[in-house]
């Protein structure tokens, strides 16, 4: 058998070794810089108080947030929020749901020790709201979330701030 002149003969059939995977970060690695949040945390003042309760979900793929606000020992409004990673935009993304009817996502970021949500959302009724949501980490037994910049169907709305304290186990 003649071998054209740049070829060599092989004795074996060429073996393609698989690709080397490339381990990516897991959506937990991704999110840790918020595991500050996990735990049971309230605002509690003489009208208004705020609870809430923030956990992995089972995969550790997502942040899971409660929230309650009660109003003169009354429940006005429950929120859960999903915090997890958005692979295309390459940053963290949260969706929210409140027991009115209403939803909305906002998108992530991150200076020091504070993260910036912007938010979109709609109410039960339809109207298009925006807001931009700080979360200033204090320490392990406290943080700050403010909301500035808010509207509701282009008509301004007055900035709101709640400072948590972690509860204690009893």
């Amino acid at each position: 058998m003649t071998v054209p002149p740049g070829h060599h003969r092989h004795t074996t059939p060429h073996r393609h070794h698989p690709p080397q995977s490339i381990t990516a970060p897991t959506n937990f690695d991704r999110l840790r810089e918020l595991e500050w949040l996990v735990g049971e945390w309230a605002n509690e003042a003489a009208t208004i108080s705020v609870t809430l309760s923030c956990r992995w979900d089972k995969n550790r793929n997502f942040l899971v947030h409660d929230q309650t606000v009660t109003v003169g020992g009354k429940d006005a409004v429950t929120v859960t929020k999903y915090i997890g990673w958005d692979p295309v935009e390459g940053r963290i993304r949260s969706w929210v749901f409140d027991s009115e009817g209403g939803f909305g996502s906002g998108m992530w970021s991150r200076s020091g020790n504070v993260w910036t949500e912007e938010v979109e959302f709609r109410n039960r009724v339809g109207s298009d709201g925006s807001a931009r949501n700080l979360w200033r980490f204090g320490d392990d037994t406290h943080f700050e979330w403010r909301a500035v910049d808010r509207e509701v169907d282009g008509q301004p709305v007055a900035d709101a701030a709640v400072k948590f304290v972690r509860k204690v186990s009893k």
